[in-house]
C-alpha cells in the first residue's frame, strides 16, 4: 500500500482555458475534468514499476495530518501504437481502470487555536472513474478513457447551519479515436443533482510532440457538442 500525502487544493485545468493550438499532455487532459492528480491516470514504459493503490493523507496549516481517501487502478502492457514493421512492436503500459475517493478538510474555526480531528470537517468530497476502451491502431493499442466520470462536492460551515451543501457537479471525458491519428475528446459538465448541462465541447486532436520531448494531443479544433 502506497501513502500520498496530498495538498490542501485541487490540481485543475479549465476547459475555457484550452485553444486551438495548445498540444497537451495526457495528464494535462485529464486535469481538464478536475482529477486532482492526473500522473496516476499515466503510464508509459513498460520497464516502470506502477504503484495500483494507495492511501491518501492531508496535512492542515495547523499540523494535523487527516485520512483523505484511497484509489487502485489496473495497468495493462501492450503493443504500441503505430507501425514498425519489420523492426518488433515496442511496448507500452496504459492505464484501463482506475478507482479514486478523495476528501478534503477545513478548520470550523479558522482563528482559533483548535487542531483535532473534531475541529474540521469535510469540505470537498470527490470520486474519479476511469473506464477504457481499447482501439487498434496500426500494429498496436490505444486506449481511451470511456468515459472518465468526477463527481465533486463542496461543502460549507455556519455556525447557525453547520455544515451544508455548497455546489455539486459532474463532469465527463471521452475519447474516442476515428482512424488516420484523428482523435475526439468529448468534455461534457454537469450540475448534480438535476443533471442540467453546464457545457459540452468536442476537441479533434492529433498525436505531437512538445518541446519537452513528451507525447501530446495538438488542439486542431474546438466545437461545442451539437
Amino acid at each position: 500500500m502506497t501513502i500520498w500525502v496530498i495538498a490542501l487544493a485541487l490540481m485543475s485545468s479549465n476547459i475555457d482555458d484550452v485553444k486551438e493550438g495548445d498540444c497537451l499532455t495526457l495528464t494535462e487532459v485529464q486535469q481538464l475534468t478536475g482529477v486532482s492528480d492526473g500522473s496516476l491516470f499515466d503510464a508509459d514504459s513498460c520497464e516502470s514499476e506502477y504503484p495500483l493503490k494507495g492511501e491518501l493523507t492531508e496535512s492542515l496549516a495547523c499540523g494535523l495530518e487527516l485520512y483523505a481517501g484511497q484509489w487502485s487502478r489496473s495497468v495493462l502492457r501492450h503493443k504500441k501504437p503505430g507501425f514498425f514493421w519489420p523492426r518488433p512492436v515496442p511496448c507500452q503500459a496504459s492505464v484501463t481502470q482506475l478507482q479514486k475517493e478523495i476528501h478534503f478538510h477545513d478548520l470550523i474555526m479558522v482563528d482559533s487555536e483548535a487542531c483535532l480531528e473534531e475541529d474540521s470537517f469535510i469540505s470537498v468530497y470527490q470520486t474519479e472513474t476511469l473506464q477504457t476502451k481499447m482501439y487498434k491502431a496500426g500494429q498496436g493499442e490505444l486506449y481511451f478513457s470511456s468515459p472518465l466520470f468526477v463527481h465533486r462536492e463542496e461543502f460549507g460551515y455556519d455556525a447557525a447551519l453547520g455544515i451544508s451543501l455548497s455546489s455539486c457537479k459532474q463532469t465527463e471525458l471521452t475519447g474516442r479515436y476515428i482512424g488516420m491519428s484523428e482523435i475526439q475528446i468529448r468534455f461534457e459538465e454537469r450540475v448534480c443533482p438535476t443533471g442540467e448541462k453546464v457545457q459540452c465541447k468536442l476537441l479533434m486532436v492529433s498525436p505531437k510532440t512538445n518541446a519537452d520531448g513528451k507525447s501530446c494531443a495538438y488542439i486542431e479544433n474546438i466545437h461545442f457538442c451539437p
